[in-house]
């Protein structure tokens, strides 16, 4: 009987325990941040910046759209961000010269990926030809 009791008890036991462990879905993605700055004679330039997603201004609801260009980009610095984690961002950025402008200007730009710079670009131009860059971001595995 003893045996019986025993057996009844540990299959109770046995029975009653479940897996505490949750199960953790790992998220894709990251938060991106872009600084786009411009300084010397920029508006010497065309210029244009563009995302793969849409960004927004930071602190701002506002959205950039695919495409900024030279109308959108008349002050110093502008600083994007990524509203949600996404998994690629690509940046491209173009400027030439506009007739008749040889004064020297620089443009730089730097993105962060979750809240660290991986990437920093600066181009010195004076009156140079037309440049067309495009970089590609991959967005982290978070847990």
């Amino acid at each position: 009987m003893r045996k019986y009791f025993l057996m009844l008890s540990a299959s109770i036991l046995f029975l009653s325990c479940s897996d505490d462990s949750e199960t953790v879905t790992p998220e894709l993605g990251s938060i991106f941040k872009v600084e786009y700055i411009q300084s010397g004679s920029y508006e010497d330039y065309k210029k244009e910046i563009g995302f793969s997603q849409p960004l927004f201004y930071e602190g701002t609801a506002v959205e950039t759209g695919p495409i900024l260009s030279e109308a959108a980009l008349i002050n110093g610095k502008y600083v994007f961000v990524s509203s949600k984690k996404l998994e690629l961002l690509k940046v491209t950025f173009n400027t030439e010269p506009k007739e008749d402008s040889g004064e020297m200007a620089e443009f730089v730009i730097n993105v962060y990926k979750d809240g660290k710079r991986i990437d920093n670009k600066s181009f010195k131009v004076a009156g140079s030809g037309v440049m067309n860059h495009s970089w590609e971001y991959k967005g982290g595995l978070m847990l």
